[in-house]
């Protein structure tokens, strides 16, 4: 085990079976787009959410907060790994995901509603 000030999520989450987060947005949108299943652990803020949504999809499990202990977490990661189910969810969601028009096609769209909105006034 090493601690790291940074380390580029994406790249170490291109080599990982699965993955324990707090299910902040960036962490939980970073895995799902590399189809990687997930632990989440919510602490705060927009977590909870995520890991609801992350159970709901079957892209993850999720350790409630009266539920963390070092078994409870075990459990979890255990699953994650052996159940083929949750990779294939991951898996599947990503598909989705990437299948979504790109940026370059949202600055279209952007611009022409901008420009049907000027020409209307």
């Amino acid at each position: 085990m090493r601690l790291e000030a940074y380390v580029d999520q994406p790249l170490v989450l291109e080599r990982c079976d699965a993955f324990v987060t707090h299910g902040g947005f960036n962490s939980v949108k970073e895995a799902a787009i590399l189809g990687v299943p997930m632990v989440v652990v919510p602490i705060t803020a927009d977590q909870p959410y995520s890991a609801q949504r992350c159970a709901a999809r079957g892209i993850g499990r999720t350790i409630a907060p009266d539920n963390r202990t070092p078994a409870a977490m075990h459990e979890a990661v255990r699953a994650v790994l052996d159940n083929g189910a949750y990779r294939r969810s991951a898996q599947a969601f990503q598909a989705e995901m990437t299948a979504l028009p790109g940026l370059g096609e949202l600055v279209r769209t952007l611009e022409s509603t901008a420009r049907s909105r000027a020409s209307v006034s």
